[in-house]
C-alpha cells in the first residue's frame, strides 16, 4: 500500500453491518502508509461482528509516515470482536505497534482469551502492545503481553495504553520496555482484575513504583521465555519453570492457546499452561 496516506497493508475492510471472520490464517509481512499494517477494519454504522482465531498476525510495518503511523498489526473500529487462541507479535509502527481498539461509530468490545502479544514495538509514542479506547468495552482473559517495546523521548505504556473499562483476568505482562524515565513501564490505567494477574517490572527506570496495571495485581517476575514456536497453531510464550505465577490461577479456560489441556481449579495465568 505505497500511496500517500493508506491503510491495511494485508485486508483493508469497511461498510456497514459486516460480519469478519479469520480463523487459521497467517496475516505476516504486509506494509501500510497509515493505519493497519496487517489488517484495516471500520464498521461504518458500530455494527459489525469480528472473530480472529487461532491465528498469526506477525511482522506487518506501518511507515514511518510524518502524518500518521499508528498499528502496525490490526486497526479495528467500530466492531465487535473476539479473539482467540491468537498471536500479534512482531509488529512495528509510531504508535500501538500491535493493535489499535477504536469504539467511534456505535459500541466496539474487545473480548480475548489464550491471546499472545508480544515482541510488538512502537516508534516514537505509547501502545506498543495495545491501544483500546477509553470506551471499549471487553475482558482480556488468559493472556500473555511481553517483550513489547516503545522508544519515543516521551512514550510510555508499553504493554496497554488506554483501555479503562477493559477487565484483566489471569493476564501476564511482563518485561515490555520504554525510554521514558518518568512515567509507568506497563500501562496508564489501572484496569478492573479478576483472578490472578502478574506484573513486572515493579519500578520504571527512573526507580519510581509501577502503577499496576490492575487492581489485584502481583508484582512478581513470572519468568517468561521467548516467543516461540511450543506447539499448537501459533508461536507463544511459555512461563519457565520456577516461574512464582504455575497454578496460581483458578476458573480457566479448559485449553491454552496450544490446545493443551488445562486443570481448570489449579492453572497458571496467560495464555499457555507450561
Amino acid at each position: 500500500n505505497p500511496g500517500n496516506g493508506g491503510n491495511g497493508g494485508g485486508i483493508y475492510m469497511d461498510g456497514v453491518s459486516q460480519a469478519f471472520d479469520i480463523c487459521g490464517a497467517v496475516i505476516s509481512g504486509n506494509t501500510a502508509n497509515a493505519l493497519g499494517g496487517g489488517v484495516f477494519r471500520v464498521s461504518n454504522d458500530g455494527v459489525g461482528r469480528m472473530t480472529i482465531d487461532q491465528t498469526a498476525v506477525a511482522g506487518n510495518v506501518v511507515n514511518d509516515f510524518p502524518t500518521l503511523s499508528q498499528a502496525g498489526g490490526l486497526y479495528l473500529q467500530g466492531v465487535q470482536i473476539k479473539m482467540t487462541d491468537s498471536t500479534v507479535s512482531g509488529n512495528t509502527a509510531n504508535s500501538s505497534g500491535g493493535m489499535f481498539i477504536w469504539e467511534n461509530p456505535g459500541v466496539t468490545t474487545l473480548d480475548m482469551t489464550n491471546v499472545t502479544i508480544a515482541d510488538n514495538h512502537a516508534r516514537t509514542s505509547l501502545g506498543a502492545g495495545m491501544t483500546v479506547n477509553q470506551n471499549v468495552t471487553g475482558t482480556a482473559w488468559q493472556v500473555t503481553i511481553g517483550g513489547n517495546s516503545t522508544v519515543g523521548e516521551y512514550s510510555f505504556a508499553s504493554a496497554i495504553n488506554g483501555g479503562d473499562l477493559l477487565v484483566l483476568k489471569n493476564t501476564l505482562i511482563a518485561d515490555n520496555t520504554k525510554v521514558f524515565i518518568w512515567e509507568n513501564t506497563s500501562c496508564n490505567r489501572l484496569h478492573t482484575g479478576q483472578g490472578a494477574n502478574f506484573q513486572w517490572p515493579d519500578e520504571n527506570a527512573g526507580g519510581q513504583t509501577e502503577l499496576a496495571c490492575a487492581g489485584n495485581t502481583v508484582f512478581d517476575d513470572p519468568l517468561l521465555g521467548e516467543l516461540r514456536d511450543n506447539g499448537g497453531l501459533t508461536e507463544t510464550i511459555l512461563p519457565e519453570a520456577g516461574s512464582p505465577a504455575i497454578g496460581t490461577a483458578t476458573d480457566c479456560p479448559a485449553f491454552d492457546q496450544r490446545g493443551r489441556p488445562r486443570n481448570p481449579l489449579s492453572c497458571t495465568p496467560g495464555a499457555t499452561e507450561p
